[in-house]
């Protein structure tokens, strides 16, 4: 599950907690990804 451009991240959390419910494998990190400026 991939969010661009979320400034409330409490929908991803909540999205996350349900679909690990139903027995899905979520990673969240806490942080942003940081862009790469390299091609």
């Amino acid at each position: 599950m991939v969010g661009w451009n979320i400034q409330d991240t409490t929908r991803l959390w909540l999205e996350g907690w349900i679909a690990s419910q139903q027995g899905w494998r979520i990673d969240v990190l806490a942080r942003p990804l940081a862009q790469s400026t390299t091609p």
